[in-house]
Parts: structure tokens; C-alpha cells; sequence
């Protein structure tokens, strides 16, 4: 290799890892260099106008280095969001982005797309002008991803991210087609719009503001208002006809000139949300509604950023609600229903009718930012989609909260959580948007007040449900002083299975314990023919070696042991549940079974009663330890007279 190549590929390496972290660059210069030497051979033949891209597992003897990773690289022309839909494919797809490098070379290549020339800089305006010309910005990426053995699963992987470059490619393509064709549908809506309508004026501006670098432009067609095909030639992701069906959903009922929404479909672009849908009226000549534009993308960054009355449309919006409202404006709770109107999650403020925007805000501010777990939720334009924001205490939240949230509401309201977004701040609660995609829009809705309550029992934190059960159970003193001497002592797997009705049971035993009132406490619970019996102890848990053996010989099948470590202080008590399954001649009907039950165990556990199958007498034959220790004693009485049945027989 001579000098000249020897340099000029140094400052090709040096390009490569330009923008890389300490994390993301191999060790050491020797691997720095294998590395992107081996993408710049492979990169050298591209087919013009073609991606390229591999997926593979690196091998010194084939590229050079290797990698406990899996790698894929690609070649393309520069463009916007090459590399955040590689990420956003790659999150998917595997356990997340390990490294990720990105650089851009100005290429020059043969007809054949062979390499011709590559710079690590832009040519300088001193270079003749078919030089110039000749030269492309190509987008180069390397990311590694956790280990994939199977060669039919890289082989997918690669066709996935190979369709995302073709979509981001058409996509940016189209933009300007897109971008023009918005604007030609507010050109309409001023000519041909009817003024009296009291959104014509706004969707304009709307339009216009959208047209302004507030939305990423993804896709477009235009359905004619007696037919379901493009009446136009489809732009950017549209182009596909799979995406057009699935987008097509029926006709806007509202007579509102433009309807705002969301799509079922996900963007493979830029950012894995689902694309927005906006709808707007498309006339013919003579100003006759003839079908209506579709534009599908996502709002920009900007778009989340201003005052919503700043934006057309919802500045109508919310001067509407404030007036409807009837608040000074410059009171306390005309500002705070101000606030709530310009912090409302945007997307959701951007397709919301009035009514239930009016209904929802002011919901919102009865809540005076009281510790409730409050549920708002309203319907999409077309039915299929229904938007939830849910106000939960800031400092009983969790994510196993916010999972038992998604859990009920996607199965109250039929459908799938497809997006799901929290706010904290400094507020008292915490706020959970969710949109749900419902798989029969026409499916019968739950009881809005039986929905609420099933959410305030799944949202609830465990002081409050605590609290709650312990205020039922006792006097508020005494529960309250209960609550702050033992509730933060518990430990989480407790908090999350404790179901109310125990809840006050063990808090009395606990504390019965710690005052020196009782060594102990055992419970039985009976459902059917499957039992659980709970220990409370100081100190030490009962090992299960010695637990089996005694339950069982009380005629039960154990299943299953769980301990739960209470901490209060420098004190340590033991929750266990032994969860058993009864023999077929067992039962536990009688009103006094339980009773017996745990002074049999208690006593087993101490020595003073034997081990052994006497005590199933306790359960099967209604006896208690007392006279199952003198059932005992005769049978010892009998086998030192040589009886002929031995004392397991007996």
C-alpha cells in the first residue's frame, strides 16, 4: 500500500469514528482501523440509487476482526432519517442499539457503482465543476446488537432493514410532491370553503402551519368520494398499496372541513409512533367536495413545543373551552384551567372535539390536585380508537401500577394499549395517556363508574390500599397509628399479592408479636379443596423441611411456600403462606376445623405433640390435639399388649 493510500485512508478512519463515544470505538487502534477498513471494501460496488446493507457475525478470517456481537452495515445516499429508522428497527427487532457509529463520505462512483474516489470532506468550490458533480454524500452506519446465532433470523433482520431504507427513501423523495400537494388543499379551502363553516378560517391556518416545518410529511393520496382507490397518484409510504387499504376507514360524519386522527398504521420512519391522519376536503373545478386528501406523518418537534394557543385551530379550541367555562381568566382557577389546556398531551388536544375537550379539562380541574386516581377517556373520530388519560398520585406510582392500568383498560374498552406515554412533574399526580386500538369498534363500552372504581383498586398504591383496609377494620386511631408504625416495613412482592380482606389480619399479628402479646400466629384459609395456611414469627421462617412433613401428616398436599421479610426497625418478622391442595378423604367444612388446625401445627412445631399420621385425625375426624395425643396413647397402649395392626396401620 503506498504512502498517498496509507494517508488518505488514516484520515477515512479518523472520519469514521468522528462522532463515536470512548464506549462505541473498539479497543484498540489495530481493531479501529480492521473495522472500518472492512466496511469501506464492502461498500466499494453499490448498485446507483440502491442501498446496501448486511447483517452478519464478524470473523477475523473473513473481515478482518471480530465481535461478540452481531453487526449490520449499510451504504446509502445521504438522506433525513436514515439512522433513527435503523435504531428504531433495531430496538425492535433485539434487546436494543450496543454501538452505533454514523459518518458521511462524498463518493464518486462508475456507472457500475464501483468507487471511484471517497473524501471525508466536501470538495472545495476550487475543483472543477464535473468534479463537483460527480461526487454524492452517501450515509455509512454501523451498529452492533446483542449476538444472533440463527443464520434464517439475520437473513430477516436484513430484509426488515432494508425495506425501512427503501421507505425512508421514498418518502424523502416524495416530500416536496407532499409538501406541495398540502398546500394546494389550503389554496382550496380558501377559494372554495364554505366561510360560514366556523372551522374553514382555522383549517387553513392549520394547514399552513403544518406546511411550516410542523409535520414530517410521510405519505398522501386522495380518495374520490364515491370510491375507495386513489384518485391520485399515491406519495411516499401511500405508494403501497397495503398501507392505503389498511388507512381507508369510511368517511368523516362531522361535516367539519378537516378531521384530525390517528392512523392504525406505524410509521417504519423516523420514529416508531403510529402516523398520524389528517383529512381534508378536495374539490374539483367548480368548488364541489368530489372526495378528500389524506396526509399521513408525524408532528415535528416544534409542533410539541408551543402554547397551544399559539397554534391555529387548537387556539379556537381552547378560547372556546375558557369561554364556555365562564372563569375570570385571571383567577386562580381560570389560570390553572389555562394551564391544563396548554399542557393537555398534544396529540390528543390536536384531535379532540370540543365537547369533550370542554368535559375532560374541566374533570381535570375539579381534581385540584388532590391525591385521586381520576379516569378521562373519549372516542376518535371514526370509533376505533379511544384515547385515556389517567391522573394517578405522584408518589404511589410504579411501573407495576402502570401495568395493571394498561392491563384493565385494554380489556375494558376491547382492544390493544398502542401507545402509552407518562408525565411526571412537579405536580401531586402523575399523569398516564394511553391510546387503545379497539378490534370492534361497535363493541358494547363498560359502566363508566364500575370502571372507575376497578381503576382505583388497580392504580391504588400500597400505603393507600393499606390505609384503606386498615380504616375498615379498626378505629381511625388505631388504624392510623397501625399504618405508620408497620406499613413501610413490608416488603414489594407482599405489597403487590396482599389482597385487602388479609391485609388487616397481619397487621393486628404483627403488632401483637412486636408488643410481646404472642411468639406466633397461625391462620388457615379454605377455598374448596384448596387451603392456605399462613405463619407469622419472629426472628426465623420455618424451614420447609420441617413445615412438609407436619402438614402433610395433618392429611394435605403442600404446593407451594412463600416468605415475605417484614422489617420494622431493628425487628424481623416472618410472613409465611403454605399452599396446599386436601387428600380426597379431608375436609376442612366444619366451623371450628381452622381453629384446631393451627393449634395442631403450633404445637407439632414445638415438639410437644408427635409427628405423625394421628394428627390428620384433627381434620378428618373432627378431633383436636388434646384428644389426638390420647387416641395416640392408646394405640402405644395396645402395641405394648403385641396387638397384631401395626401404629401406622391403626
Amino acid at each position: 500500500m503506498s504512502d498517498r493510500l496509507k494517508a488518505r485512508n488514516a484520515a477515512l478512519i479518523e472520519h469514521y469514528y468522528r462522532f463515536a463515544t470512548v464506549d462505541d470505538e473498539p479497543p484498540t487502534t489495530v481493531a479501529k482501523a480492521a473495522l472500518a477498513l472492512s466496511h469501506l471494501h464492502w461498500a466499494e460496488q453499490r448498485k446507483p440509487g440502491r442501498a446496501k446493507v448486511r447483517v452478519f457475525n464478524p470473523s477475523d478470517a473473513e473481515h478482518g476482526y471480530s465481535s461478540n456481537h452481531t453487526v449490520i452495515e449499510t451504504a446509502t445516499d445521504d438522506s433525513p432519517f436514515i439512522v433513527d429508522s435503523l435504531t428504531m428497527q433495531l430496538n425492535a427487532a433485539s434487546q436494543g442499539v450496543l454501538v452505533k457509529l454514523h459518518s458521511v463520505f462524498w463518493v464518486e462512483r462508475n456507472a457500475d457503482g464501483r468507487l471511484r474516489d471517497i473524501s471525508a470532506t466536501r470538495p472545495s468550490k476550487g475543483k472543477s465543476k464535473a468534479r463537483n458533480e460527480s461526487l454524492r454524500a452517501e450515509s455509512w452506519t454501523h451498529f452492533e446488537i446483542p449476538r444472533i446465532i440463527d443464520a434464517a433470523e439475520l437473513a430477516a433482520l436484513e430484509r426488515k432493514l432494508d425495506a425501512v431504507l427503501k421507505d425512508v427513501k421514498t418518502a424523502v423523495s416524495d416530500w416536496q410532491k407532499m409538501l406541495a400537494k398540502l398546500r394546494h388543499a389550503s389554496e382550496d379551502l380558501q377559494r372554495f370553503g364554505d366561510p360560514k363553516h366556523k372551522l374553514h378560517e382555522e383549517a387553513r391556518k392549520f394547514l399552513d402551519w403544518l406546511a411550516d416545518n410542523h409535520f414530517t410529511l410521510l405519505g398522501y393520496c386522495e380518495i374520490p368520494a364515491k370510491s375507495q382507490a386513489a384518485a391520485s397518484k399515491p406519495l411516499g409510504l401511500l405508494r403501497t398499496a397495503k398501507r392505503r387499504d389498511a388507512l381507508v376507514r369510511g368517511r368523516r360524519k362531522s361535516g367539519d372541513p378537516i378531521t384530525i386522527t390517528k392512523s392504525s398504521l406505524r410509521s417504519t420512519v423516523h420514529r416508531p409512533a403510529l402516523l398520524d391522519d389528517i383529512r381534508v376536503d378536495a374539490f374539483d373545478a367548480k368548488g364541489r367536495v368530489v372526495g378528500e386528501h389524506r396526509f399521513v406523518g408525524l408532528f415535528a418537534s416544534l409542533a410539541y413545543n408551543e402554547y397551544a394557543s399559539d397554534i391555529p385551530l387548537l387556539n379556537g379550541k381552547v378560547n372556546e373551552v375558557i369561554r364556555r367555562s365562564k372563569l375570570d381568566p385571571s383567577s386562580h382557577r381560570g389560570k390553572t384551567l389555562r394551564h391544563i389546556l396548554d399542557t393537555f398531551p398534544r396529540d390528543e388536544l390536536i384531535q379532540i372535539g370540543l365537547d369533550d375537550l370542554e368535559r375532560i379539562s374541566i374533570g381535570i380541574l375539579k381534581i385540584e390536585e388532590r391525591r385521586k386516581i381520576r379516569l378521562f377517556y373519549w372516542q376518535s373520530a371514526y370509533g376505533d380508537f379511544y384515547s385515556c388519560i389517567v391522573y394517578l398520585p405522584r408518589d404511589g406510582y410504579s411501573g407495576r401500577a402502570r401495568a395493571r392500568v394498561e392491563s384493565l383498560l385494554s380489556t375494558a374498552f376491547g382492544g390493544t394499549v398502542v401507545d402509552s406515554q407518562l408525565m411526571i412533574s412537579e405536580s401531586t399526580l402523575a399523569r398516564l395517556t394511553l391510546t387503545i386500538h379497539r378490534s370492534d369498534p361497535k363493541a358494547k363500552l363498560p359502566d363508566a363508574d364500575a370502571l372507575q372504581e376497578k381503576l382505583v383498586a388497580a392504580a391504588a398504591s400500597w400505603l393507600d390500599r393499606s390505609r384503606s383496609a386498615l380504616l375498615e377494620a379498626f378505629p381511625e386511631d388505631q388504624a392510623l397509628a397501625l399504618h405508620a408504625r408497620l406499613a413501610a416495613g413490608f416488603p414489594v412482592a407482599y405489597q403487590e399479592s396482599a389482597r385487602a380482606e388479609r391485609l388487616s389480619r397481619d397487621f393486628f399479628s404483627i403488632q401483637s408479636i412486636l408488643d410481646g402479646k404472642r411468639e406466633q400466629r397461625f391462620d388457615l384459609v379454605v377455598d374448596g379443596k384448596r387451603g392456605t395456611f399462613t405463619a407469622i414469627l419472629q426472628d426465623h421462617a420455618i424451614p420447609l423441611y420441617v413445615a412438609e412433613p407436619i402438614l402433610e401428616n395433618m392429611g394435605v398436599l403442600l404446593l407451594q411456600e412463600t416468605s415475605h421479610k417484614v422489617e420494622i426497625g431493628t425487628r424481623t418478622i416472618w410472613i409465611q403462606d403454605f399452599v396446599f391442595d386436601l387428600a380426597d378423604h379431608v375436609s376442612l367444612e366444619s366451623s371450628d376445623v381452622a381453629k384446631r388446625f393451627e393449634q395442631c401445627f403450633a404445637k407439632t412445631l414445638a415438639g410437644r405433640v408427635e409427628n405423625d399420621g394421628f394428627n390428620s385425625l384433627v381434620v378428618a375426624s373432627g378431633l383436636d390435639w388434646r384428644q389426638v395425643v390420647v387416641f395416640r396413647a392408646y394405640c402405644k397402649y395396645l402395641l405394648q399388649g403385641r396387638a397384631k395392626f401395626s401404629q401406622a396401620y391403626m
